[in-house]
């Protein structure tokens, strides 16, 4: 499900999105909201949809589009539900003179909500490689949940996995050794990080000092009495991060490993 708001910032997630459309790796419908009670704003959306879905179709894009009316947030969750979709993939902030409109107000209730995961990205992103993925860790089997995923995301790109845990505890290096030579006898390359300070301050930080092209990781869980991946940690790196990101709830786990465009050979 690709949700737009009729702006050019919305599109940026098209964009990125062209390579797996192209290759027929996804089945993907456009989706914009519109007042329910202003009809003369459902036409114009609809017509904007129509018009997006011609463009692609010249590039030899295929897509549905589909319609909602009503609050952006609740319409995106209700078609993906109704429609099965194991994907939502939205720009975090589009159309408004407010700086975190869609990112506050859309994106990341859509993020609280969601039972699917999320790729979100920034307006402007120009659809870097993915050829190094971070893969943010907090040593709790719920973040880990993300790998596979990860992994299959790395084999397509042939990625480096940076695996990197931020704590203010003692040096986690046997735990982040371990999932190393885990992945590098599975015939990944990955790279064990370790950072201190504040969890989202931190992945943003590396993000941009190592060029990551991708961020993948959960959301929406508690490690003992820290909320270290948890959602303040995720918005903090969707309002920051430089790079896109896949963000999986923690209901949303067990559909990863099934997902179509997590499977070997279907990467986006």
């Amino acid at each position: 499900l690709v949700p737009l708001d009729g702006s050019g910032d919305s599109e940026t997630i098209v964009s990125c999105l062209k390579q797996p459309l192209r290759q027929t790796l996804l089945d993907a419908t456009l989706f914009r909201v519109a007042a329910a009670d202003n009809p003369s704003e459902a036409a114009e959306a609809k017509s904007y949809l129509e018009d997006v879905r011609r463009r692609l179709h010249s590039q030899r894009i295929d897509v549905f589009s589909a319609l909602g009316l009503g609050r952006p947030a609740e319409e995106i969750l209700l078609i993906a539900k109704a429609r099965q979709q194991s994907l939502i993939a939205m720009t975090t902030h589009g159309r408004s003179v407010l700086p975190r409109a869609l990112l506050g107000s859309v994106a990341e209730e859509v993020l609280r909500q969601a039972h699917v995961p999320l790729l979100l990205t920034r307006p402007g992103d120009k659809g870097a490689s993915w050829d190094h993925i971070l893969v943010p860790l907090d040593g709790s089997p719920e973040s880990e949940l993300i790998l596979p995923a990860a992994r299959r995301l790395a084999s397509e790109n042939h990625a480096l996995l940076h695996l990197l845990r931020v704590t203010l505890e003692s040096d986690p290096v046997e735990y982040l050794a371990a999932h190393r030579e885990r992945l590098d006898a599975d015939g990944f390359k990955a790279m064990p990080v370790l950072r201190h300070g504040h969890p989202g301050e931190e992945i943003v930080r590396y993000a941009t000092q190592a060029g990551i092209g991708l961020i993948c990781m959960m959301s929406h869980h508690k490690t003992g009495s820290a909320r270290l991946l948890a959602g303040s940690v995720t918005e903090h790196t969707l309002r920051h991060a430089s790079c896109p990101l896949l963000v999986c709830p923690s209901e949303a786990a067990a559909g990863l490993r099934s997902a179509p465009w997590t499977e070997p050979g279907g990467g986006a």
